[in-house]
């Protein structure tokens, strides 16, 4: 029996089959020590995984674990910790089982085809073009206005000035930025950096993939490197495709098949052919550093003396600002290179259903250590801009994914993504396109493919035909109106102090109507997010979830029935369909002493980027517990509005 053979399987997902060839060729193997039989043993521990062996899976993967090769070390206990988390989300009858197998749809027997771009992928020369000018005009505006800060009465000078200073600040970090996240990734997170020889252990298709597309496309293989983090991502970075940086975690082996792991190896890929890596290496850069400020900060606060204590978390909270708001000038192209990104690994393996899987199993995989360790992963927190999927939408995906592996129904949590205006919205604050929007392109380069498709969208979008878009729409558009009443109310303030104030009180006047404007339109939007709960309908986390119709703005009221997991800072409910994220706020009552038994839990119910449930009232048998996450927006509109109010009256 072949290595080969049993690798073949495996791919195939014959994992029957697959467990007969690799243990035959591991028993009559001579050399225990090669590379090749220790890529035989990784093998065989998926294929265990895969036919349902869980216990011989655990002892193959407890004995790779004290493997001296620390990569063999680090991948197993990547692999046991999926096995783990397996196996309590199975030992639960409140959520879906995450171990069983999705069913796979096919591959193209050929690679290197060609396919049609599909959708609104955007225009990638444009968007980098207009990345590079904002992030210039960024750098030159602080450059002039430190100079203008120097000598206000030199304007055009100050124009050069500025101009050449931009120049070479980007032409410095151009240069200089692979080696400075280099450095700052380090600090957070150590990066072993290895050859494709060991790349082929863990997975042997995606060396292929990678020797495969150096080839033909006349590149400088990229330097490799693994994370030893069970988080499953995947991020490339670099000023050139020569010595361009590819780097995945140990969480993507283990909870990807190897067809999975290459076509994100080909994703990645696809970035360093495009050639858009570079301006996102550099524009990364400006979110990374406050990141690492931040977390510096937050390390140091524990050790300095108590008086200097808030100032360091003081600081920590202001990079924490920064570090959002420098990721705002990349998203739009961001959110372009990774359709193009699809598409070109799609082309390169023939495999766009692979890619399907993998997404939904990368969601899967982020959330399900989001809820072991109960905090956001520093790994995917620096790399947000740079990696294959933002952390941030995991929860959709990976909730769906946990509830169930079929596909049809797991499609229908994405009609929210595709028909409700708010999605368009909302996908403006994310670094990726929406996962539905992703998985509806490549279900039509599997039909280009003539494949059977992964995740067919065919029926779920006949249904969001169906829809009554007049409600979809007009009540976004009046939602959207409300959504922005804080800046509508301010705007109207300032033009009030300036019609009706006489010209010596303009000052005044301005933060007088400027505050109550705010203030009154931040209570409108307030009373718009949470409407009575008296209209609250008893249903499920996943039909919740399936419900095209479902607000951004207005919560949906809603009652539900489950568990409390988790802790005051990471809370999540979990019914027989699922669990959802919840948001608690009360100064008075402490919800600590609820967990984790039954209750029954009234709120609103919204979904954006990510989906989330805001509590009002916890009932258990006779005890009951009641927040109120409108208490602090009402508390600063209300102190907004008065302050206006004095500042105009005395």
């Amino acid at each position: 029996m072949s290595l080969e053979e049993g690798l073949k399987a495996l791919q195939q997902q014959n994992y029957g089959e697959a467990v007969q060839f690799l243990e035959d060729y591991c028993q009559q193997s001579a050399d225990v020590q090669s590379a090749v039989y220790i890529q035989g043993k990784i093998a065989l521990a998926r294929a265990y995984r895969g036919n349902n062996q869980r216990q011989d899976a655990l002892e193959l993967g407890t004995e790779l674990e004290a493997h001296l090769d620390g990569e063999v070390s680090r991948w197993a206990r990547a692999f046991l910790s999926i096995l783990d988390a397996e196996e309590k989300s199975s030992g639960t009858d409140s959520i879906g089982k995450t171990n069983k197998r999705m069913e796979r749809a096919g591959r193209s027997l050929e690679t290197g085809v060609r396919l049609s771009k599909q959708g609104k992928g955007g225009n990638l020369w444009l968007a980098t073009l207009g990345t590079m000018l904002l992030l210039f005009a960024i750098v030159f505006a602080f450059f002039l206005a430190l100079c203008l800060l120097i000598n206000s009465s030199v304007l055009v000078p100050g124009l050069i000035i500025a101009a050449v200073l931009s120049l070479i600040f980007y032409g410095v970090l151009f240069l200089i930025s692979p080696w400075l996240i280099d450095s700052l990734q380090s600090q957070l997170h150590q990066i072993k950096w290895v050859n494709l020889a060991e790349i082929k252990r863990l997975s042997p298709e995606s060396a292929s993939v990678i020797q495969r597309v150096c080839r033909e496309k006349s590149l400088k293989p990229p330097k490799l490197g693994i994370v030893d983090d069970p988080n499953p991502t995947a991020f490339t970075y670099g000023s050139f495709p020569g010595p361009a940086r590819l780097v995945v975690s140990q969480g993507l082996f283990a909870c990807l098949d190897d067809d999975e792991v290459a076509i994100v190896y080909a994703h990645e890929l696809s970035h360093i052919v495009y050639s858009d890596l570079a301006l996102m290496t550099i524009g990364s850069i400006f979110s990374q550093l406050p990141y690492f400020l931040s977390v510096s900060a937050w390390r140091k606060s524990h050790s300095l003396p108590k008086n200097w204590q808030p100032l360091a978390r003081l600081g920590a909270i202001a990079a924490d600002i920064l570090y959002e708001l420098a990721t705002y000038p990349l998203l739009h192209l961001s959110r372009t290179r990774e359709y193009f990104a699809d598409h070109s690994a799609a082309q390169t393996t023939g495999n766009p259903n692979g890619l399907s899987r993998a997404l939904v199993k990368i969601a899967a995989g982020i959330l399900q250590e989001r809820q072991q360790t109960e905090q956001p992963s520093r790994l995917l927190a620096s790399t947000r801009t740079l990696a294959i999927y933002d952390p941030r939408l995991a929860s959709v995906a990976g909730s769906a994914y946990q509830i169930t592996t079929e596909g049809r129904k797991l499609s229908q949590v994405f009609l929210w993504d595709v028909f409700n205006p708010w999605s368009e919205w909302m996908e403006l604050y994310s670094t990726h396109p929406l996962t539905g929007k992703r998985l509806r392109m490549l279900a039509k380069y599997a039909q280009q493919l003539n494949l059977d498709i992964q995740f067919d969208l065919k029926e779920v979008l006949q249904e969001g035909e169906k829809l009554d878009k007049k409600r979809l729409r007009g009540t976004f558009i009046l939602e959207m109106l409300v959504f922005t009443a804080p800046i509508w109310g301010t705007i109207m303030g300032l033009l009030m102090a300036w019609l009706f104030i006489k010209k010596g009180d303009l000052g005044r006047a301005f933060w007088a109507f400027g505050l109550m404007g705010l203030g009154l339109g931040t209570l409108v939007r307030v009373l718009s997010r949470y409407p009575s709960l008296r209209s609250a309908r008893s249903t499920d986390i996943f039909s919740l979830m399936s419900d095209p119709y479902i607000s951004s703005l207005a919560g949906c009221p809603v009652q539900l029935k489950g568990k409390l997991v988790g802790t005051d800072r990471e809370m999540r409910l979990q019914d027989r369909t699922g669990q959802i994220f919840v948001s608690y706020s009360s100064p008075w009552q402490q919800i600590q002493p609820l967990l984790p038994e039954e209750v029954r839990v009234g709120g609103w119910f919204r979904r954006g980027a990510t989906v989330w449930l805001d509590l009002r009232e916890i009932t258990q048998k006779n005890l009951a517990v009641r927040g109120d996450s409108r208490l602090w927006p009402t508390v600063f509109a209300l102190v907004a509005t008065a302050i206006g109010f004095c500042l105009w009256r005395f």
